[in-house]
């Protein structure tokens, strides 16, 4: 036997840890892109959804809820839930007198998740009202 070792076929133990540690953090990455990427379409789909839901619940005001000073609440079958607070809105702010136009009211719509304290999504709108 020579004392010069000839050229082994394979890897070495050290290669070997090294090229899986360069793929752990590669997958760690992957992985890290993808839980973000799934997180960020789940919020995006309850903004959705939230959106849908206000836009149902102005479409009721002065028909199922009177155009009044009132809070209104409502629950939907998928989770959400909802507050409608409609106020009287001076029209002093916009620099007019009370006799020029009809009433003018103050809609502010808050919409909730799983009975959450803090609204995932809220609309203040304005309509006018009838004398």
């Amino acid at each position: 036997m020579s004392m010069n070792r000839k050229f082994e076929n394979g890897f070495s133990l050290l290669e070997a840890v090294i090229s899986l540690a360069i793929a752990g953090f590669i997958l760690t990455a992957f992985f890290e892109t993808t839980s973000t990427n799934l997180n960020l379409t789940n919020r995006s789909a309850a903004k959705a959804k939230s959106t849908i839901l206000i836009q149902s619940v102005i479409s009721q005001i002065g028909k199922q809820f009177p155009l009044a000073t009132n809070t209104n609440y409502g629950k939907s079958s998928n989770g959400y839930s909802w507050q409608v607070d409609i106020k009287p809105h001076s029209l002093q702010d916009f620099g007019m007198d009370a006799y020029e136009i009809q009433p003018l009211y103050h809609i502010h719509v808050k919409v909730f998740l799983n009975d959450n304290v803090k609204p995932i999504d809220e609309l203040e709108t304005f309509r006018v009202g009838t004398n």
